[in-house]
């Protein structure tokens, strides 16, 4: 996808991006990464903001097979924060409504919007 320069980044907007962009927050939320009482993240923790992000979709079977019942133990490397977050945001989302108990992979870890560790 080419964009031209200066233009801002276009994100299809549905269901699987906003539950993404809804775990980041929770978890950079959870290591004080982001500015209390708001959306904007902390300028001067950059790298590890970053780095949680790359740490969700690095664990993105773990936190889905959570999301769909198919395990309740956390598989291996899924520790906190990340294990209470899944968990809080699922909650969270049940008694909002929102919750859809098909989670698609590729709609919430295959954006062009993803944050990654370089391969």
């Amino acid at each position: 996808m080419v964009q031209e320069e200066g233009a801002p980044m276009q994100v299809d907007s549905d269901e699987g991006i906003e539950l993404y962009n809804a775990l980041v927050v929770e978890v950079l939320s959870s290591q004080e990464l982001m500015v209390p009482g708001t959306k904007l993240m902390r300028a001067e923790k950059q790298l590890l903001i970053y780095h949680y992000a790359a740490k969700v979709h690095e664990f993105r079977e773990q936190i889905l097979s959570l999301w769909r019942g198919e395990s309740e133990v956390p598989q291996e490397g899924l520790a906190e924060p990340f294990l209470s977050c899944v968990r809080k945001l699922k909650t969270s989302w049940q008694d909002q409504g929102k919750w859809t108990a098909t989670v698609k992979a590729k709609k919430v870890f295959g954006h062009s919007g993803i944050i990654k560790f370089c391969q």
